[in-house]
């Protein structure tokens, strides 16, 4: 069944299936598109896309704004749903990544909600669940477990502060770790 082609089947005698106009491609249904090395279904944004490249996107708003930005994956509902030219990120979530603006590369954001305000900052990487939402500017930050990073979280509300790891929120009552793989260099800890 191609464009424009129509056909009946009757099935075990009581129903009867009759389409015609089929989507020969994916290109071909109102609600997806392939352009450039990219591929987004749930949503259309040639209206957007300009030079645009490499990015996949499911979901009914994902990657909904790109115009420039290259190599981004966004799957979830809403998820990196502002990106215009910002490149080389991973969003997968629902409201992940839902505010990143001009700029914000790099980043990593897997659970609902994980990294959602994230504007410019880059090499951010959110893991679960509100994980890291509230980082706008900052960079290098990890932020692994349930709200991570943010205000209920060890360390606090990091929104433009850079080059730190968060486990969890403060909930968390004890981390396990290798000895041997774990080393120190502070001063309080030296034994001679």
């Amino acid at each position: 069944i191609g464009a424009g082609a129509s056909s009946t089947t009757t099935i075990a005698g009581n129903l009867v299936v009759t389409g015609s106009g089929a989507a020969s491609s994916i290109d071909g249904l109102s609600d997806c598109l392939v352009e450039d090395n990219s591929i987004y279904m749930g949503n259309d944004p040639s209206g957007t896309t300009s030079t645009a490249q490499y990015n996949v996107a499911i979901g009914t708003t994902a990657l909904d704004a790109v115009t420039t930005g290259d190599n981004n994956v966004c799957i979830g509902y809403d998820a990196g749903t502002a990106i215009t030219d910002s490149a080389s990120n991973i969003a997968i979530g629902s409201y992940s990544m839902t505010d990143t603006a001009a700029g914000a590369e790099a980043n990593v954001a897997v659970g609902y909600g994980a990294l959602r305000r994230i504007t410019s900052g880059d090499h951010n990487s959110g893991f679960g669940h509100g994980a890291g939402e509230n980082v706008t500017s900052g960079e290098n930050n990890t932020c692994l477990g349930w709200r991570a990073g943010t205000s209920s979280s060890p360390s606090g509300e990091i929104s433009t502060g850079s080059n730190t790891i968060c486990l969890g929120d403060t909930g968390v009552s004890a981390v396990y770790v290798e000895t041997d793989a774990w080393t120190t260099s502070d001063i309080r800890d030296k034994a001679d």
